[in-house]
């Protein structure tokens, strides 16, 4: 008998049965055997309501958190709060941050719209500008990837994610005027300031925004600014930039509070366009080497990747009895757990301090944020520190580091 069996814990495989008997019955001994347990992971639990949650791609504790937002008839609503409720009927876009839980508006930023058509309207400070109906039955969520078909502009759109990175196909109706909108202003709580820089030579849109504002909405207070890098694998065609209502076609930079900007692909003959995304809290350039994650376009083998570290998570835990229902509801609970605090360092090790400095963490280590330190010392930091004891330990460290490194010292809220 010859068997095939891949057994590396950054890709595992599920042999089945009858495979796991022939191998330990020809004296292989015990393996270490991964369940297929992202199967009983639905990203939509908690999109409704008050879940706050939301369905979009993110690797364990990534980052980059690339997910969907939906339209909202008042986005000072607390159902708003995610930027996605399943119970709305058209996207308006993806943006590349989100928390998971979020009791206030927080996060959503540097969002983005691919869309058809000759882009009549500004989306600056208008996240309705090129919104497009969507079905649910056309809709699908894994821990690592998400997709959709928008029925509106009927593109379809696949995104799945790293750490730091992530990489998304959108398949166009034939047509030259397939656009690709980043409007900032239309993050959670707005922005103080942006800038954004198209080289159409290097097929890249590069840029920041600065926002806050968490729970009193107000992005002047205590600003944060997120870097990020997008890169195409088609020419553009064309591009431009929006100061307010004013478009202004084959601009390749804006800065300002009020600015968004496009780039468009003649989808004619071809018409998939594939997008990477980096991002970063200290540089540009970090944001482009965040990109060496996903060195190519292979947007399968990123959901492999990312799948595989989620069912090795996953599989830290292991239950038996009641039903599948039953098995949905405990391992998307464990899911949702280890979304956050997020990774805050880049690739090559690099995060912003309180103190306003660039610092190095160590290599093997991670520095992370985004605590939420009201609720979850209750029970969370118990969990993760039973079923990723190296993390745990980084999360405290990092929290040391933040009293360290803030003037006066003490813990953050909500850094």
């Amino acid at each position: 008998v010859k068997l095939n069996l891949i057994n590396n814990p950054a890709d595992p495989v599920s042999p089945s049965p009858t495979i796991l008997g022939s191998i330990q019955a020809a004296g292989f001994g015990q393996l270490k055997i991964y369940n297929d347990l992202i199967q009983y992971v639905d990203p939509f639990i908690g999109t409704s309501g008050g879940g706050n949650c939301y369905p979009g791609a993110q690797a364990p504790f990534g980052m980059i958190s690339w997910s969907p937002n939906t339209s909202f008839d008042d986005y000072s609503h607390w159902l708003s709060r995610p930027g996605y409720n399943y119970n709305r009927t058209e996207i308006t876009g993806f943006s590349l941050t989100h928390i998971s839980g979020m009791g206030c508006h927080a996060t959503q930023d540097l969002p983005f719209t691919p869309t058809v058509g000759t882009l009549d309207t500004s989306p600056v400070n208008n996240r309705d500008a090129y919104k497009t109906s969507f079905s649910h039955n056309n809709e699908y969520a894994e821990p690592g990837n998400y997709s959709v078909y928008l029925d509106g502009s009927d593109i379809n759109a696949e995104i799945a994610a790293t750490t730091r990175a992530g990489i998304g196909k959108f398949t166009y109706p034939s047509t030259d005027q397939a656009q690709m909108v980043f409007s900032p202003t239309n993050c959670a709580n707005g922005i103080t300031d942006a800038y954004i820089m198209i080289n159409k030579d290097q097929q890249e849109v590069t840029g920041w925004a600065k926002t806050w504002g968490l729970c009193d909405r107000d992005p002047s207070r205590h600003p944060y600014k997120i870097y990020f890098a997008a890169r195409f694998n088609r020419n553009l065609s064309g591009y431009g930039t929006w100061t307010g209502s004013d478009k202004n076609s084959g601009s390749s930079s804006a800065r300002g509070d009020d600015i968004a900007a496009y780039v468009s692909f003649d989808c004619s003959v071809e018409q998939a366009v594939k997008m990477k995304m980096g991002i970063s809290y200290v540089s540009i350039d970090n944001a482009l080497d965040n990109l060496k994650e996903i060195p190519d376009w292979d947007i399968a083998a990123v959901k492999q990747s990312t799948g595989s570290q989620w069912n090795t998570l996953l599989n830290k835990i292991k239950v038996s009895g009641g039903s599948d229902d039953d098995k949905k509801i405990f391992y998307t609970a464990l899911y949702h757990n280890c979304l956050q605090p997020n990774v805050f360092e880049d690739l090559n090790g690099e995060y912003l301090g309180f103190d306003d400095q660039v610092h190095t963490i160590p290599a093997g280590h991670h520095k992370y944020a985004n605590f939420s330190l009201w609720d979850t010392y209750r029970t969370t930091s118990q969990l993760q520190a039973m079923i990723v004891p190296g993390r745990a330990s980084d999360m405290v460290q990092s929290l040391l580091l933040d009293a360290q490194q803030a003037p006066g010292g003490g813990l953050p809220v909500w850094g």
